[in-house]
C-alpha cells in the first residue's frame, strides 16, 4: 500500500475516524427522545448498573449485580456514566465510545501494517460498517468493547513484530477476560508469545506477565467476591438454559454450519480473508483462537453461532480485517493485488448499505422496546405487588422495577 505515513498523518487519520463515530453519535442523541436496545440482555446490563449504583437489587433480593454480567468491564463502564446520565444514555455513550475506539484501532491496525493515511482512513470505514457491525456496536451489550479491545491488541502485536510488547497491551491483554469470557484464549496466547519471544529474559518476561496480571486480576478478584467463582456465570446459565449439549452431533454440525454459513454471508467477501491468515505469526495465533473459538462453540452451545445475529462471531471481523490489512501490505504484488481487492468489493456494498442497516436496527430495537413496555404494562396492570414472576428474559422486567 505503499510507504508509511508522517506521525502527523497518522495522528489525524486516527482521530478524524473517531470524530466521525463521534459525530454520528451526538447526531442520533439529538435526533432521538430516548434509547431503545433490540435485546432483552441489554436491560439486564441498565438493571445492573442501577443495582451497582444503589448497593443492592431491587429486583432479586441478596443478588449481585454480577450474578447476571457477562462483562465486568462493560457494566463498570455503564455504571460509571450513569452516575450523571440515565442508565439507557450512559449504556448509548460507552457504546459511541467503544465504537470510536474500534474505528480508530482499525485505523492504527492499518498504519502499523504500513498502509498510507488516506487509506487506512477508508479501512476504518470498512471496520465500521462491514456487515451488521453499526447493528452489533449499539446492541446495549459489550460486543463493541470487544470489538475495540481485540483491534488494539492485535494493533500492538503488529507494531511490535518481535520486540516487546509495550505495557498498556499487557495490561489489556489481561483484561481482555473482562471483556468477554471467550477472549481469555487471547490472553493465553499474548501470554504464550510474552514467554517464548526471541532473546526475551526471563526478568523481562516476568514483568510482561506481572502487567498482564496486573490487567486482569482485579476484575477476576471482583468476581470472586461477589459470585464466589473468579469468571462471570452467566455462560454456565446460558449452557443449562440450552442444554445443547444433550444434542447428538449432526444436530449440533447443522446448527453450526448454518451459522458459520450466515455469518459468511453477512460479512461477505471479507470471509475469504480468513486463510490467508496462515501467512504470518499474528495471523495463525488468531487463526488458533477462530478455530478454538468454533470448536467450544460447536461443543457447548452451538446455536452460539447464529445467536442475536451472529453477535458472538463478530470477534472474528478484527482478525478478518488484520489478514485484509497485512495481504494488501505484502511485498508481493500478486498477494497486495488480492489484499485490494478484498477491500474494494467490501467496502462497496459495506457503505451503500449502512444507512438501510441502521434504520432496520433503530426500527427493530424500537419495536422490541415497544413490546417489552406492553408486557410491563399489562403486569402492572393485573398482577399484585410483590408477586412472583417466572419469565426469561428477565432484563427488562427488572429493569422497569428497579426504576419505577
Amino acid at each position: 500500500m505503499g510507504p508509511g505515513s508522517t506521525p502527523r498523518a497518522r495522528a489525524g487519520a486516527t482521530l478524524l475516524v473517531a470524530a466521525a463515530v463521534g459525530g454520528f453519535a451526538a447526531w442520533c442523541a439529538v435526533g432521538a427522545a430516548g434509547h431503545d436496545f433490540p435485546y432483552d440482555d441489554a436491560y439486564i446490563v441498565l438493571h445492573n448498573a442501577r443495582s451497582l449504583l444503589a448497593g443492592r437489587d431491587a429486583s432479586y433480593a441478596g443478588a449481585s449485580p454480577l450474578h447476571g454480567a457477562t462483562s465486568a468491564a462493560h457494566l463498570a463502564l455503564v455504571a460509571g456514566f450513569a452516575r450523571w446520565l440515565s442508565p439507557g444514555w450512559a449504556s448509548f455513550t460507552v457504546a459511541a465510545l467503544a465504537a470510536a475506539a474500534y474505528g480508530a484501532g482499525a485505523v492504527r491496525l492499518a498504519l502499523a501494517h504500513g498502509w498510507r493515511a488516506t487509506g487506512a482512513v477508508a479501512f476504518g470505514g470498512l471496520a465500521l460498517t462491514v456487515a451488521e457491525v453499526p447493528h452489533q456496536l449499539d446492541n446495549g451489550l459489550e460486543t463493541g468493547l470487544a470489538l475495540a479491545a481485540l483491534t488494539w491488541s492485535l494493533t500492538a502485536q503488529v507494531a511490535a513484530g518481535e520486540g516487546r510488547l509495550p505495557r498498556w497491551s499487557l495490561v489489556l491483554a489481561g483484561a481482555l477476560p473482562a471483556v468477554r469470557p471467550e477472549l481469555a484464549a487471547v490472553t493465553l496466547l499474548t501470554a504464550a508469545g510474552v514467554v517464548t519471544r526471541p532473546r526475551a529474559t526471563r526478568g523481562e518476561a516476568l514483568r510482561d506477565l506481572a502487567w498482564m496480571a496486573l490487567g486482569g486480576l482485579p476484575w477476576a478478584l471482583w468476581y470472586a467476591r461477589e459470585t464466589g467463582l473468579p469468571w462471570p456465570l452467566t455462560v454456565r446459565a446460558k449452557r443449562a438454559f440450552f442444554a445443547e449439549e444433550c444434542q447428538p452431533w449432526r444436530f449440533r454440525l447443522r446448527r453450526a454450519a448454518a451459522g458459520l454459513g450466515a455469518f459468511g454471508a453477512r460479512v461477505g467477501m471479507l470471509s475469504a480473508a480468513w486463510p490467508l491468515l496462515a501467512r504470518e505469526r499474528v495471523g495463525r495465533a488468531a487463526m488458533a483462537f477462530s478455530l478454538g473459538l468454533a470448536t467450544l462453540f460447536f461443543a457447548r452451545m452451538p446455536s452460539a453461532f447464529d445467536l442475536y445475529e451472529g453477535r458472538y462471531l463478530y470477534v472474528l471481523v478484527p482478525l478478518l480485517l488484520h489478514a485484509t490489512a497485512a495481504t494488501a501490505a505484502s511485498p508481493r504484488r500478486w498477494l497486495r493485488a488480492v489484499g485490494a481487492g478484498l477491500v474494494a468489493v467490501a467496502i462497496a456494498p459495506s457503505a451503500s448499505r449502512v444507512v438501510t442497516r441502521w434504520r432496520a436496527h433503530e426500527d427493530y430495537s424500537r419495536t422490541r422496546a415497544e413490546e417489552y413496555r406492553a408486557v410491563i404494562g399489562w403486569c402492572r396492570a393485573h398482577l399484585p405487588a410483590g408477586a412472583a414472576v417466572l419469565l426469561h428474559d428477565a432484563g427488562f422486567l427488572a429493569d422497569a422495577g428497579a426504576s419505577r
